[in-house]
């Protein structure tokens, strides 16, 4: 999961560089088509921020998930924010697994 999500990144023009931490984790909430293993990857200019990284069961497609700790609500959040550097607009939302 670790390789399949360091090559997602590459593919969408980040380079190895970029990326402070690439870490597999194993998640104990099941979503509904979403593997349980699943990354967070935490890139070197936005070093406090975790982003989760899933797979689907069904075509093995990487996304980026929506779910991250809001310190400025002090709970966690499922929903895209522009405050976040590297979250995409079209990320998938998850139960949290942080």
């Amino acid at each position: 999961m670790e390789n399949a999500t360091k090559n997602h990144l590459l593919k969408l023009g980040y380079n190895s560089d970029e990326l402070l931490e690439v870490k597999a984790f194993y998640s104990m909430k099941k979503d509904a088509g979403i593997k349980r293993t699943r990354v967070h990857v935490i890139f070197k200019d936005e070093p406090e921020e975790k982003y989760v990284y899933i797979q689907r069961e069904k075509n093995r497609e990487i996304q980026q998930g929506c779910s991250y700790f809001n310190s400025d609500t002090n709970a966690f959040e499922s929903k895209y924010t522009n405050k976040r550097k590297h979250m995409v607009e079209d990320c998938t939302n998850t139960l949290f697994s942080m």
